[in-house]
């Protein structure tokens, strides 16, 4: 059973992992809005500047995601070709969302307001799943690896106290300060 120090350190983890995606998720939605607007512009057809204004907000989205939300350490293909997988699928989810919301409010309110909100709801279940599939899919192996490493590093004080504390407790004695990529550690004075 793990200790109340590790369960608060997860639940703070998690809550800073979600405020980051939060940010990551606007600029990747400003990435595809402004490279759409500059495509078209240039004369660029509407489908295909979306098109590629779509995989430029996921590419945004991929390495923000990686290098700063979930601070995944594995280096491996499997990373990218989930991530594609898990936004294939919540692109599916989103589109059938958005569908029912249209077919069941259509009767109650008006057209404008039902296309506002068949689109929030759609987004919103999307956003949720896609969070959880990047946390739990998605970067799993490397946010471990990440957190064996800065155990490792860390080395002093009880096991999981370290896990976000890039010194670990006050007091502690460290030779190196841990660092979720490797070959960034540097040298305590």
């Amino acid at each position: 059973m793990p200790s109340s120090t590790e369960g608060w350190s997860e639940r703070r983890e998690t809550a800073k992992q979600i405020r980051r995606f939060i940010v990551i998720g606007v600029l990747s939605v400003l990435t595809d809005f402004t490279v759409y607007t500059l495509l078209t512009r240039l004369g660029l057809l509407w489908d295909a500047s979306k098109g590629v204004s779509y995989v430029s907000g996921m590419v945004v989205g991929f390495i923000g995601n990686k290098l700063w939300t979930f601070e995944s350490a594995r280096r491996s293909p499997a990373e990218p070709i989930t991530y594609l997988l898990l936004y294939t699928a919540t692109l599916g989810v989103n589109v059938l969302v958005n569908r029912i919301v249209l077919v069941v409010m259509i009767a109650w309110l008006p057209l404008g307001a039902v296309k506002g909100l068949a689109f929030l709801a759609a987004t919103g279940v999307t956003t949720v799943l896609n969070f959880v599939g990047m946390k739990w899919l998605t970067f799993r192996v490397g946010v471990r690896q990440r957190r064996e490493r800065v155990e490792a590093a860390a080395g002093d004080g009880e096991k999981g106290t370290q896990l976000f504390c890039r010194n670990g407790p006050k007091g502690a004695s460290h030779k190196r300060a841990a660092s979720p990529f490797p070959g960034f550690e540097r040298e305590e004075p």
